[in-house]
């Protein structure tokens, strides 16, 4: 049964806490001591052998007294002396010691006479002295012994028992055969040796047993932390190392290795290599050609052995009395117990070494598709863990936004529209001064598949500045191309014309006029108007229909007077940009512009906007036309985006005291005020996602943080101007114009939650939030189902968004306390870690349904990529500030784990600004995307393929 299958049965069931794998505890590591340490042995005696607990800085060690007795101590590293022993019987030599993985027992292979053995000493209840039992014994001689690290899975024909293997050579007369046995002595078969030293079969099914590696000699020397790689040593000295599918097999690629290997790294990534006689020992990373030289100060009488986080290395070396030491030593990534496993590129490590993060780019088109994969994986042996990020649910969010917006919009905004179109024709004739050709115009575009009004035949074309009949000069008919999910249909096309050239025509007639309209016209109108509330936030100018005071918003610092035919969306995030670029009215203090800098060469186009102005500069000055995203970001809360805009703030000097001004609006206006906008709330909900309160995991690079946060910010207000393309205002500057033998039990994939529970909280909000206004957009929908291939899933459409909207703010709330839970300190639940591991069962199918609310049939289908470009400013007219979501980046993060560190992996937006003179729909920033460079402050942390 798969692990999903499995889980999946559990919860049905009931009984998912006994079955969990995420019962199974693994163990805590104890970190390696930060100084040498040495433990000198009395003069005359000999170390037989050494090894270093797979737990922590402990040492076992074999010695040879000088009257031939033996015995094994264990020494914890800066300790004096050793804490336990074990005093070998006489006649009887210790030759090789391995530790137990489970720490606190030791296996030794001992030799007395011609015969050899396997024991296990284990720390008795009371008292110093370790107990031995035998395990296994043997009239040939034994030679090396090697655990494995991970768990064995097998039956012993009642239920499943998890025991680890134990590796060794058995000599034989042409050479030596090498063989593995459990720890509780059985299960024995040959691993590596001729046919002729083939074991029969106990206590195992003689059809399962793998098939030995037909070579004529091998020992073992390590088995890597996966607990499916075998190194080991042929008789002519070369090493090799064996994978483990079962059965056990030489892979052409991966089966050679260095003959001075000695050990994997504990992180996996490479090997450990030594050369008698030669100084220290050295590190060969696989993703590196030259090796690196390691503890050159010393040299080892055998080979050493890494600490289990990689921190330091332990040796013996001689001199008149022989020592055993411990240095101190520093490898990339050394302590993460996942390297082998997460790290795929000389770029990765070095990013995640550098930055304990990165960013790689990836082959996903959607936020989810990274969490669907262990949906359909048979195993888990392959699994870096989750980390579940705020981007996925911001995506998700956003897609519910969206979806119930597009609901409204085709179910109320749109007949509504129409509805108005077609009076206002009717009784705009008598209005003139251009509204009887606006209105003839739409009214053509709504009656005619192919409109026969010149007017209407310019709107459709799209092509850029021409004459306007209604306005008697030029009017830009390309910014009349629809875009955003305004391309998904010829009704939502022909909506984006019409609506977009009513209300970017109307900016030069006179709106008072249409105050003419009989009462019923202008009731379609508000009516129209009314789809759109609780979606977007207030305008920054009077409503010619509406009945009521006009009442900006608090945080608008100059409303306008001119009445709107439409109450173009006005949120705190345009009121920044305007502030931000030049306009000429502003008084010369405030203005933005700032000296040409030093040996800059400026285009006289540039300077001469400037001396547009009434009020000029005495000298010349360069003007800022465009705002940038960090503008948005800086004004509501975020340092790091500020101190990236450090260059500007010197160029322009009144732009670091319009941030200041307008932080001080921002923090007043969401102190005051409760707002109903979705619109609104969202920036809200952006604040605590830039907020700079939020700590990094220990060890991760304060930067990479803060770049992370910003760009998931960046990329969920993208997202939102994407949504409202049509009815957001553009800010410009002004220019005064199964049944296999037995498999590795591998760690499970324990994940982690980005640690920012106010931001999952304030989601969970959103949630809350968007199922109000569902109600309201889905009010005409009553019984009608989603359409899908798939019977069970043609549910009714607002019984099944109520119910995931419902539970995907539950599941917002369920990471939000994992995440209180971490910064704690407290362990996750087998529960919670399932919870995280099957993430993408919270996003892929909730996304679909929302999404699918933008379908004219209300379809179930795949979504278009999540690339999406919006144009949000422009400099007067132009050229214009596009903000774009790009493809997903995998977030590559280093964390806390188990007493050392581990990699998790999670899904994260990836944001851009484009300057372009046209507006860039969608699938035109898809086709450029690849080509189109990253902003700066993100490129560091970027690690490419």
């Amino acid at each position: 049964m798969t692990r999903l299958l499995a889980t999946l049965a559990c919860l049905l069931t009931g009984v998912a806490a006994a079955v969990s794998p995420f019962d199974t505890p693994e163990p805590v590591v104890v970190a390696s001591a930060s100084k040498p340490a040495r433990y000198e042995l009395a003069a005359g005696e000999q170390v037989l052998a050494t090894a270093v607990s797979p737990l922590g800085p402990d040492v076992a060690v074999a010695v040879r007294a000088p009257d031939g007795g033996s015995w094994v101590a264990l020494w914890t590293v800066g300790k004096a002396r050793p804490s336990m022993a074990w005093k070998a019987p006489a006649g009887v030599s210790v030759e090789a010691v391995a530790w137990h993985p489970g720490g606190g027992k030791v296996f030794a292979l001992t030799r007395q006479g011609s015969r050899s053995g396997i024991s296990l000493l284990t720390p008795p209840g009371e008292g110093d002295l370790l107990e031995r039992s035998e395990l296994y014994s043997s009239d040939r001689e034994l030679k090396g012994l090697v655990v494995s690290p991970r768990p064995f899975l097998f039956s012993d024909g009642k239920k499943e028992v998890r025991g680890y293997r134990l590796f060794f050579g058995v000599r034989y007369a042409g050479g030596y055969a090498l063989r593995t046995l459990t720890e509780l002595g059985t299960r024995e078969y040959l691993v590596i040796g001729p046919a002729s030293e083939k074991l029969e079969p106990r206590d195992m099914d003689e059809y399962d047993v793998p098939e030995p590696l037909n070579l004529p000699s091998a020992l073992p020397v390590a088995v890597h932390p996966n607990g499916q790689r075998l190194l080991f040593t042929e008789a002519k000295g070369s090493a090799r190392i064996a994978d483990y599918s079962p059965p056990w097999e030489l892979r052409e690629k991966s089966s050679s290795a260095p003959a001075t290997a000695v050990a994997f790294l504990p992180n996996g990534l490479g090997l450990l290599l030594w050369e008698p006689g030669k100084p220290g020992a050295r590190v060969q990373l696989s993703l590196e050609k030259k090796p690196r030289p390691i503890v050159e100060g010393q040299r080892f009488l055998a080979p050493p052995a890494l600490t289990v986080d990689g921190k330091g290395l332990v040796g013996v070396v001689g001199g008149e009395r022989p020592a055993v030491v411990f240095e101190p030593v520093s490898i990339p990534l050394g302590d993460v117990s996942n390297g082998w496993l997460a790290v795929k590129s000389k770029a990765e490590l070095e990013k995640l070494g550098r930055h304990a993060g990165a960013f790689v780019p990836g082959r996903y088109t959607q936020l989810y598709h990274l969490y669907e994969e262990e949906l359909y994986r048979e195993e888990t042996s392959e699994a870096v863990p989750y980390l579940v990020t705020t981007d996925g649910f911001w995506e998700l969010f956003a897609a519910a936004y969206e979806g119930s917006f597009i609901l409204a919009e085709r179910y109320q905004a749109m007949p509504r529209f129409w509805d108005f179109v077609r009076e206002a024709n009717q009784d705009g004739k008598k209005l003139a001064e251009g509204w009887d050709v606006v209105f003839a115009a739409l009214e053509s575009l709504r009656a005619e598949p192919a409109p026969k009004h010149p007017e209407a035949q310019r709107i459709i074309a799209a092509k850029g500045p021409e004459r306007s009949q209604a306005l008697n000069g030029n009017f830009d008919f390309g910014e009349l191309k629809p875009r955003g999910h305004y391309t998904a249909s010829d009704d939502l096309k022909r909506y984006f014309q019409a609506m977009r050239y009513l209300t970017y025509v109307s900016r030069g007639l006179d709106t008072k006029l249409l105050g003419r309209l009989p009462p019923r016209t202008q009731d379609l109108a508000r009516a129209w108007i009314a789809a759109y509330d609780g979606y977007i936030a207030p305008a920054r100018a009077p409503l010619i229909w509406s009945k009521e005071a006009f009442a900006p918003p608090p945080y608008l610092r100059a409303p306008s007077s001119t009445a709107m035919v439409f109450p173009l969306s006005w949120g705190f995030d345009n009121e920044v940009m305007l502030t931000d670029v030049f306009h000429c009215e502003t008084p010369l203090p405030e203005r933005m512009q700032g000296p040409v800098p030093p040996g800059m060469k400026v285009d006289p186009e540039l300077l001469f906007v400037a001396e547009r102005c009434l009020e000029k500069a005495p000298e010349p000055r360069v003007p800022r036309l465009l705002p940038t995203g960090l503008d948005v970001a800086a004004a509501m809360g975020s340092q790091r985006a500020r101190e990236l805009m450090a260059s500007e703030l010197e160029q322009f000097p009144p732009l670091g005291r319009a941030l200041d001004e307008l932080g001080a609006r921002f923090k007043k206006y969401t102190a005051a005020q409760a707002s109903t906008s979705l619109y609104d709330r969202w920036l809200r909900a952006l604040a605590l996602q830039w907020a700079e309160d939020v700590a990094p995991p220990k060890g991760v690079d304060a930067k990479l943080w803060k770049a992370k946060r910003l760009q998931t910010g960046l990329g969920s207000w993208a997202t939102l101007r994407h949504a409202t393309v049509l009815v957001n205002e553009r800010v410009a500057a002004e220019l005064g114009s199964g049944g296999e033998f037995e498999r590795v039990w591998p760690e499970q994939p324990r994940g982690f939650v980005e640690p920012d529970p106010k931001t999952f909280e304030a989601i969970a909000q959103l949630f809350e939030g968007t199922a109000e206004a569902f109600r309201r957009a889905s009010a005409s929908l009553g019984n009608r189902q989603f359409t899908s291939d798939v019977g069970e899933e043609r549910e009714a459409v607002v019984e099944g968004v109520l119910k995931r909207l419902t539970s995907s703010a539950q599941a917002a709330r369920a990471f939000k306390a994992m995440a209180e839970k971490q910064l704690r300190g407290e362990a996750l639940t087998s529960t919670e870690y399932e919870q995280i591991l099957y993430v993408g069962r919270n996003f892929e199918h909730t996304y679909l349904i929302f999404k699918s609310l933008g379908d004219p049939k209300l379809a179930l289908s795949e979504p278009k990529p999540i690339s999406k470009i919006a144009d949000v400013a422009d400099g007067g007219p132009k050229p214009l500030l596009h903000v774009a979501v790009g493809k997903p980046l995998e977030w590559k993060l280093v964390v806390p784990h188990l007493g050392r560190r581990q990699i998790v992996r999670g899904a994260v937006y990836s944001y851009y600004e484009v300057i372009q003179d046209e507006p860039i729909s969608d699938e035109e920033w898809q086709a450029m995307e690849a080509r189109t460079p990253r902003p700066t402050w993100i490129a560091p942390f970027i690690a490419w393929p």
